[in-house]
């Protein structure tokens, strides 16, 4: 009996050794593929509204973090533990693998992307239609996701990347657009938070305040002819945007604009290399602002929005 005690006793502190070994394993940030992974699900708290700006806000805090597999936060994600944790912090509840995260949600056409979509990739080797890979869009082509070959939370193209873009197998929207741009009226704080050399796809997204990912298309087009001069100290005050440019807008929609009597300017983008703002403006206060955005979206752009410039 006393042999059986002891014995029962190593056995019991063995036991605890190895399960506090194996947790540290599990959850050791530079091992992505542990050898006793943690499969238990940890449901994250809801700690914000669900709206895009605590999007954005989770996406830019959680760049840079380890690739775990089978973790779902808050330190180190795998892919569908990244979205999990990210829409679960807003209330949001999704599955919690990307094959079911796919199974769920509003199917959207890869054309109709807008930040905050989920996007879903086959990775296997002979693209075999299973779903293995998912990550969050942002918008003017790029996705944030817990990459596979990086082991990090980290950004990467969908449209210019020829491997992602074979493997794409859809797209699944979880967060309905806000109906007006009230949502995105002060967004300082996010952009301070941003400084990874990845940040300027995050940037786009939230400094364009909308998801629409039509309102991210930078266009390459030359005007033939009466070349619009860039304004580079601008008035302080609200414009109306209505677009992103990386050379001149086309000679049509500037025709739009000056039919509808508005006076029109283009602003170099601090955010986006090489690109120019297209703005309406400026107005003296956000009402008059907002009467105007209601004809512009109805005459000219339907994505445009509303943007403050400080003096």
């Amino acid at each position: 009996m006393k042999l059986y005690k002891i014995t029962f006793t190593i056995l019991c502190f063995l036991l605890l050794f190895s399960g506090c070994s194996q947790k540290q394993a599990k959850i050791d940030p530079n091992n992505p593929f542990p050898k006793h992974p943690r499969y238990a699900i940890f449901k994250p708290e809801k700690t914000q509204s669900a709206n895009y700006v605590n999007l954005a806000k989770t996406i830019s805090e959680l760049q840079g973090r380890h690739y775990v597999w089978a973790e779902e936060g808050p330190e180190c994600f795998d892919c569908s533990g990244y979205t999990y944790y990210a829409f679960g912090k807003m209330g949001i509840e999704i599955p919690r693998v990307a094959r079911d995260q796919i199974k769920k949600g509003k199917s959207i056409k890869m054309s109709d992307l807008q930040f905050g979509d989920l996007i879903f990739f086959d990775t296997t080797k002979r693209r075999t239609g299973k779903i293995t890979h998912v990550g969050i869009y942002l918008g003017d082509g790029k996705f944030t996701h817990a990459s596979t070959t990086d082991y990090t939370i980290t950004v990467s193209e969908l449209f210019d990347n020829e491997y992602y873009k074979k493997r794409f197998r859809g797209a699944k929207r979880y967060l309905n657009a806000p109906k007006d741009s009230v949502y995105f009226a002060s967004l300082r704080e996010i952009k301070s938070k941003i400084a990874s050399k990845d940040r300027h796809p995050v940037m786009l997204a939230i400094n364009n305040q909308t998801p629409n990912a039509k309102a991210f298309i930078v266009q390459d087009v030359h005007l033939a002819a009466n070349k619009i001069e860039v304004n580079q100290n601008p008035n302080a005050g609200y414009y109306v945007q209505l677009g992103l440019f990386k050379k001149e807008p086309k000679q049509n929609l500037i025709n739009k604009i000056k039919k509808s009597g508005h006076t029109y300017t283009l602003l170099p983008s601090n955010e986006y290399k090489d690109s120019k703002k297209l703005l309406i403006g400026p107005f003296k206060d956000r009402n008059e602002a907002d009467k105007t955005l209601t004809s512009v979206k109805e005459k000219i752009v339907k994505e445009a929005f509303i943007t403050k410039l400080s003096s």
